[in-house]
């Protein structure tokens, strides 16, 4: 395997977010009039779509077939614009979409408990001619995640200022227009940090291999072993 996962970055921080006059039920999902965003397929807020058809028994042919396919800040932008009644999307926009009156019916912990959400990522090469260079980028990504838990309306603070940034490509260009439409205020990303994720660089190994295995069962990927895509040695380094 080419790349290796070396660190986590946080744990869930998917949602789903509903227009709560329209949807007060899960089921409600079902019915012909509502409109459902979500990301491409494959990613987690879609895996997240079909652990909740699992889940609540929803009929996965009137689900899937009414899905809208965009990224996240489309999605909370199309709410708002009325052009969809729920939708899956990472954080920071579940979050958002509640200042924006929405409401966040399911979260990953409800569908996933110990969902594994972003990890730390490099080349195999990396590892192998330049380990020095890994163990520095696992020891900063600790560090970041130590300044949250230790002084996390700074750490909002500091990622409001750098997400609201839409000139330096924080975002791709055409999205990056739409999110900027869209207010990142520090108490939103507080809120974010500190309740909708666990930001951890630990990974459970057996949390990964649940992932391969449902993603492989829903034909996004071929099945393996999560050990070809682990590397945690320099997560206990000190």
């Amino acid at each position: 395997m080419p790349l290796k996962v070396v660190a986590g970055t946080h744990k869930y921080g998917y949602g789903l977010l509903v227009d709560p006059k329209k949807i007060k039920a899960i089921k409600d999902l079902e019915k012909s009039d509502i409109h459902i965003g979500c990301p491409r397929e494959g990613s987690p807020p879609d895996v997240l779509l079909h652990k909740m058809i699992d889940k609540y028994h929803l009929d996965e042919s009137k689900i899937l077939k009414k899905i809208r396919r965009m990224p996240p800040p489309k999605v909370l932008f199309a709410l708002k614009m009325g052009q969809l009644d729920a939708g899956f999307c990472c954080e920071q926009f579940p979050t958002m979409g509640e200042e924006l009156g929405f409401k966040v019916l399911l979260t990953a912990k409800d569908l996933w408990p110990d969902m594994q959400g972003s990890v730390l990522v490099v080349k195999k090469d990396l590892i192998t001619d330049h380990p020095e260079i890994v163990k520095k980028l696992v020891k900063i990504t600790e560090r970041g995640i130590q300044y949250i838990h230790e002084h996390p309306k700074d750490a909002a603070t500091i990622a409001a200022g750098a997400l609201t940034v839409a000139g330096e490509k924080v975002l791709p260009l055409k999205i990056g227009k739409i999110a900027a439409g869209l207010e990142i205020t520090p108490q939103v990303i507080l809120r974010s940090l500190t309740t909708r994720m666990e930001c951890t660089t630990d990974i459970d190994p057996e949390q990964i291999q649940k992932s391969i295995d449902y993603m492989a069962k829903l034909g996004y990927t071929k099945w393996f072993k999560a050990q070809e895509i682990l590397d945690l040695r320099y997560i206990y380094i000190k």
